[in-house]
């Protein structure tokens, strides 16, 4: 679903004025007046890579241009000048005052830079697709690239980028490197997406080895010359000596390691990205444990009796004497809301892609905070101000007067998109992918069940406990009169991007450029808009806002004209209170409130 979702928002900026009739003005339609935006999600936070080069110091980036350091007992935050808001991906660090880093920009662009301590030096190349980075000096670096190229840093400036593989045919994304010296000459490792590895020495790169045919090497860690371990994207690892790799075998069963760093050849530990770690003691891995719920794990570095284990949601894990500590949110991740829901004209709830979530109390908008949900939440729903209702795969997250926390389960497949909708803390619906539907009777969640057979159900609106319309991606709906679901019929247009249903026997549902009514038995004739109408909310069915684009429109009866309301961003979603109160979100993470 999130993916669709995203496809939408990207189909905001194409708008087709011209081709699609303008919507007739409306003497009926209010006219609401729009507050300027503001910016009160912006992007933030989610560690992205973290290097360790000793006991007190360790530096971990994030996707959003910040960075902490460690210094054996607390995190601060750490100097970003010189990085202009680009993400901080993979690190190595020889000490406090020399780390090399592979930058992003948001535009999917990959450049290394270096860091003394309190400025980033950048690199003037870039190409987009990172690989990895590994220093084995501060006058010897290598970073190797998506592209199949590699560059080195000689101790002042960073190469041009150059061919990794000789021979076209055989190059393909490099994932990992690692570098050592070997009788004081830099020597490295590299593993690529195609199961291959390659040796540098003396200046070169050697030919690409296989080494795994069945799966794209993904992390790489050596302490050596002749020792390295590599871990695939099935969760096989393998081993070389400094001459050849063994075969490949199973690290533990269900695991694969998203953040890999070893300490000697006998001794290496690996996270994942369901918050558990592994550790190898040169025969063998240990059963996975969990050391942070709900942490997906991106990346991990130890250097002696510490390791430090960081998330796409912002936490920092340590792990000191082989026992880990407590995971702690250093660096939030929020941003890109996905959701606005107004329970009255002073309460309002959202949140976003990046698990965060914001609120207003009055006239006032609370700091972004993390939900504890990666990738975030994407749908919800507050019936009440003190009651709101986040989904995102087969999770809830309930949210009270101030705090989310995780509900009881949806008892959907594992790893379900769904949309649900609340009209109470005692009743909600869900419905996902592949057709299937759940309902909330405030205490536990039925069995998931299939209502629309082949189909993936992407929108549901619930007026009441006994009447909810569904609808799949091909534009059939389904209606929910409190015991069961009907069978699906065809609303006549596929695609359906937002759904409103207020009351019984009335919604309103947006097909993009295309709005139609629904009466309780048949769709009426479609409206068509200029812009995408991206998001829908309905109080009554005279009363109905859509946004999308830069644009909102109003309908009381009929439908008005479009109104810019924010001249820069895409808008995401709105939700209204009444025919007095509505507020809406931008993929910017600015939020738009409108009275009568």
């Amino acid at each position: 679903m999130r993916a669709r979702v995203l496809l939408a928002v990207a189909a905001v900026a194409l708008s087709v004025v011209g081709l699609a009739a303008a919507l007739p003005a409306s003497a009926t339609a209010p006219v609401l007046a729009w507050t300027a935006p503001k910016l009160v999600d912006p992007l933030a936070g989610g560690f992205a890579g973290v290097s360790c080069a000793s006991t007190t110091f360790c530096l971990a980036g994030d996707g959003n241009g910040g960075a902490r350091r460690y210094d054996g007992s607390t995190w601060s935050v750490a100097p970003t000048a010189g990085l202009g808001g680009q993400s901080i991906g993979e690190l190595s660090c020889l000490s406090s005052t020399f780390c090399a880093a592979e930058l992003g920009s948001r535009e999917g662009a990959t450049r290394p830079a270096t860091f003394n301590g309190s400025t980033w030096s950048q690199a003037a190349y870039s190409e987009d697709g990172g690989g990895g980075i590994s220093c084995a000096s501060s006058t010897f670096c290598m970073r190797v690239t998506g592209n199949g190229n590699y560059q080195v840093y000689d101790g002042t400036s960073w190469s041009a980028a150059a061919d990794l593989y000789a021979d076209p045919a055989t190059a393909t994304s490099a994932t990992g490197v690692s570098c050592f010296r070997v009788a004081k000459a830099p020597a490295c490792v590299a593993v690529d997406a195609a199961g291959q590895a390659l040796r540098y020495s003396a200046g070169a790169w050697s030919a690409p080895e296989l080494i795994d045919g069945t799966d794209g090497l993904s992390l790489l860690s050596c302490t050596s010359s002749s020792s390295c371990l590599a871990t695939d994207t099935g969760g096989q690892y393998l081993r070389f000596n400094g001459k050849t790799w063994s075969t490949r075998a199973v690290t533990a069963s269900g695991f694969v390691p998203s953040g890999l760093s070893c300490t000697a050849p006998t001794a290496c530990i690996a996270v994942d990205r369901a918050g558990r770690a592994s550790t190898y003691s040169g025969s063998g891995w240990s059963a996975p444990v969990t050391v942070a719920a709900g942490a997906a794990f991106g990346a991990l570095s130890c250097t002696g009796s510490l390791c430090v284990a960081v998330s796409d949601q912002g936490d920092a894990i340590v792990r000191r004497s082989g026992r880990w500590g407590s995971a702690a949110s250093i660096d939030p991740a929020v941003g890109m809301p996905s959701a606005i829901r107004c329970a009255s004209s002073t309460v309002c709830v959202a949140v976003d892609y990046s698990g965060g979530s914001f609120a207003r109390f009055g006239n006032g908008w609370t700091k972004p905070a993390h939900v504890r949900e990666s990738p975030g939440l994407e749908s919800l729903s507050c019936p009440t101000p003190q009651s709101c209702f986040g989904g995102s795969a087969n999770r809830v997250y309930h949210r009270g007067a101030t705090t989310w926390a995780p509900s009881v389960g949806t008892k959907m497949p594992a790893g379900q998109e769904f949309a649900l909708s609340c009209t109470s803390s005692s009743f909600c619906a869900g419905v996902g992918d592949g057709g299937v539907a759940s309902t909330f009777n405030g205490t536990a969640w039925s069995a998931a069940k299939v209502i629309d057979a082949d189909q993936d159900l992407v929108q549901v609106s619930c007026a009441a406990p006994t009447y909810c319309v569904a609808m799949d991606e091909n534009g059939g709906y389904l209606v929910f009169t409190g015991k069961s679901w009907s069978t699906a019929k065809s609303s006549g247009v596929d695609g359906p991007a937002a759904l409103s249903c207020p009351v019984a026997k009335f919604c309103m549902a947006s097909y993009g450029q295309v709005l139609r009514r629904f009466n309780g038995s048949s769709w009426a004739a479609s409206d068509t808009t200029s812009y995408y109408v991206a998001a829908l909310s309905c109080t009554s069915s005279t009363f109905c806002v859509g946004v999308g684009d830069t644009v909102a429109y109003t309908y009381g009866g009929t439908w008005s004209v479009h109104q810019t309301i924010d001249s820069a961003h895409g808008l995401v979603s709105v939700s209204c209170v009444a025919t007095s109160f509505c507020a809406a979100v931008d993929e910017n993470g600015n939020v738009l409130t409108a009275k009568r």
